[in-house]
Parts: C-alpha cells; sequence; structure tokens
C-alpha cells in the first residue's frame, strides 16, 4: 500500500467520494418511495381495467376502410384476448394479473370485391416534409365502432427517413438497407406494416380515438417513441435497395402490402399505463429496500477506499521521513542543529557557580622563569662594585 502512486491515490480518493456521494442519494431516492408509488398505480389501472373491459369487449362492429376510396373493400376487426404482457416482467411477482384484450384483422379479414386492401405505391413521387423525411401517397382511414366514425390520417404509405453515418469502416447504412449519399446522409426506404390505435368511450358521444397528449392531435397510436410523448399509429418495414447499374441504387418500383395489419386497443388497457410509467424501458425501478441498501454498500465502499487512501499516505510519509536525504529530514536536521547551538550560546551566557564572587580577585604571582633569574643576577653583579 505504501507504494501507491499519486494517480493511485487520487483515484482512491475520487472513488470514495464518488461513493459516499452515491450512496446518500441512494439514500434519499428511497425515502421517495417511486417504486412503490408506480406499482400502485399500475394496480390501480388494472382495477380500472377490470371493470371498462366489459364495455370495451362488448363492441359489436370494428372495422376499417379507406377514406375516399373507390373501392369496396372493408377489414373487419375480430375481438382477440392474450395473456398478460408482463407477465415476464422482472416486477411480475408485485404486479396484478390481467386479461389483454384487443381487435385485429389483416389481408386475410377483408370483405369486398378487391384482393388489396391499400392502394399500390411508388417512391417515385415523395414529398419533403423535413430535412431528413419524405412522405410518399397519403392515405385516410375510417375506423367505424359502434356506429362512432373516427377518421385516421394523414398516414403516408411508403416514406424515406434519413440519418448520419459516418464514412468508413463505421458505415452501417449499408446494413440498414439504407442508400448513402456524398453528404454523409442515409436515407432508409420503408412501407406501412402495421396500423394499431387507441381508443375510449366519451360518454354521449360515443368512441373516441384517445389521445395520450391533449395538445397533440396525433398522438393516439399504441406504439412509444420517447419521453416527448410521440405516440406513433402508423408502423413501417424497411424496404431493400436493388442495384441499378454499376453504381445506381434505388428502391423497388412499387411498395407491397400483403403483410398490412389493423389493431384497435383500450387507453385504459393496463398495458400503456405501465409504458408512461416506466417511460418505456418496462421496468417499476428499485425498491426502497433495495435502494436503502445499496446506498448502504456505497457509503462502506466510499469509506474503505478513504481508509486506504489515508494508509497508504501515511505509510508514504513515514517511508520519506526515514530518508536522510528527503526533505523532512534535511529540515530536521537544521532545525535540531539550531537548537542545539542556541543551547549552547545560553550555557555560555550562564555564570559558572565557582567563580562567583571572585570578579575582582587579585591573580596569583608567578614564579620567576629561569631567563629573570639571570638578569637579575647581572644586576646585582653590575651593582655591586659600585657600592665597594
Amino acid at each position: 500500500m505504501a507504494m501507491l502512486s499519486n494517480l493511485t491515490r487520487a483515484g482512491l480518493c475520487c472513488l470514495s467520494v464518488v461513493f459516499i456521494i452515491g450512496g446518500i442519494v441512494s439514500i434519499a431516492l428511497a425515502r421517495g418511495r417511486v417504486h412503490e408509488h408506480k406499482v400502485e398505480d399500475y394496480q390501480d389501472s388494472v382495477a380500472q381495467w377490470k371493470l371498462a373491459s366489459n364495455r370495451f369487449q362488448g363492441m359489436k362492429q370494428v372495422s376499417l376502410s379507406l377514406k375516399g376510396s373507390e373501392a369496396s373493400q372493408t377489414m373487419v376487426l375480430k375481438h382477440t384476448t392474450g395473456p398478460n404482457p408482463l407477465a415476464s416482467n422482472e416486477d411480475a411477482y408485485e404486479l396484478p394479473d390481467y386479461e389483454a384484450s384487443w381487435y385485429e384483422a389483416g389481408e386475410a379479414d377483408l370483405v369486398g370485391t378487391e384482393k388489396e386492401f391499400l392502394p399500390p405505391a411508388t417512391w417515385s413521387n415523395l414529398e419533403n416534409i423535413s430535412a431528413m423525411a419524405r412522405w410518399g401517397q397519403l392515405a385516410y382511414f375510417l375506423l367505424a365502432v359502434d356506429g362512432s366514425s373516427l377518421e385516421i390520417g394523414p398516414v403516408p404509405l411508403v416514406r424515406s427517413m434519413a440519418h448520419y453515418e459516418p464514412e468508413g469502416v463505421y458505415d452501417r447504412c449499408a446494413d440498414k438497407e439504407g442508400i448513402h449519399t456524398l453528404s454523409g446522409v442515409c436515407w432508409v426506404y420503408s412501407r406501412l406494416s402495421r396500423l394499431c390505435v387507441q381508443i375510449k368511450e366519451d360518454g354521449d358521444s360515443g368512441w373516441q380515438l384517445a389521445r395520450r397528449i391533449p395538445d397533440r392531435n396525433f398522438s393516439y397510436g399504441c406504439t412509444y417513441r420517447g419521453e416527448k410523448g410521440k405516440w406513433e399509429a402508423a408502423e413501417y418495414s424497411t424496404v431493400p435497395i436493388v442495384r441499378k447499374g454499376r453504381f445506381s441504387l434505388a428502391p423497388n418500383e412499387s411498395a407491397d402490402f400483403e403483410d398490412f395489419t389493423v389493431e384497435v386497443r383500450s387507453a385504459q388497457d393496463p398495458w400503456f399505463q405501465a409504458i408512461e410509467l416506466t417511460h418505456g424501458s418496462m421496468s417499476f425501478g428499485m425498491t426502497s429496500l433495495e435502494e436503502n441498501v445499496l446506498g448502504i454498500i456505497l457509503i462502506v465502499m466510499g469509506g474503505v477506499f478513504c481508509l486506504a487512501n489515508i494508509t497508504a499516505s501515511c505509510a508514504m510519509r513515514r517511508m520519506h521521513d526515514d530518508d536522510p536525504f528527503s526533505p523532512r529530514a534535511r529540515q530536521r536536521q537544521r532545525v535540531g542543529k539550531g537548537r542545539a547551538d542556541a543551547k549552547q550560546r545560553r550555557r555560555q551566557r550562564e555564570l559558572d557557580a565557582e567563580t562567583i564572587g571572585m570578579r575582582y580577585a587579585v591573580e596569583p604571582q608567578q614564579e620567576p622563569s629561569i631567563a629573570e633569574e639571570d638578569i637579575a643576577e647581572e644586576e646585582e653583579e653590575v651593582e655591586s662594585p659600585a657600592r665597594a
């Protein structure tokens, strides 16, 4: 642990902070009980469906026709039931069970002289709807439900949608059956394959198209396309691209609608409520207990990483302190030397106890040296004759 680099210790510090913050956030989210509220709302929708399903299942006439068509073909929808679509969901153990119900029809359910329900359509007359969308021939449908006539449309029978694709090895336009233009846009051609709408009963007005978002007129579809309220009624199938010439690609000249199907569902179907509650993910999230446990685990892991970082830092500091050439060791040496010099100076300023009171004492006489004795004898010899 003492050999961890500064980068590793910085990473441990960041991980500990992230884990601790994540744990606090998880515990805070657990107090909101989001999962439990979603489950309760779904349970309420199932209870309402069981009360209203009899009226929906008892409809006697559900048919679809093409508005403005000279042909007399009509597609009669039949009542169909199926198992709970959330039976295989991860939260199925706490979700109530119910029987799904809807009306559907295909080309085999046509009533009329024509063999095909939809008219032929081509991609030769596509019109620009936006920079990334082109529509072909438009169709308007009339849905008859127990005396109520509901208009659906306009719905393009064929269309071309564009998206950007990178050049080179990351180009997936060919895998998506598209045509890559020089501007970096991949155009994918498709045809109408399914039409699914939601309906609801509106008192004396009878059956109406159920708009999931009030301010969006075409939000009565069954296909959820994100949180921005894109409930689409029409679904499309990609049309393969045909090579024309050596360097030319183009879609088929005409579209085939033999597999076209129609579905009518009730807006009170719990399936749509589950889609809105989960924003299309069909996952109700973690329970409050799971979020609390996750929060505690994250906080503990953050504490462990923080403790490991502190331990590594202390070990690294001790290792540097043991090095005599490290800056801290040199600083300690300078501080110790300064303290020793200061102590020695204080001792020099202090008086020795043996010399107290002897400041004015006379220095003891010293015995004369040999040279001084010789000089004294010569002086005596000089003075002795003079006396005589």
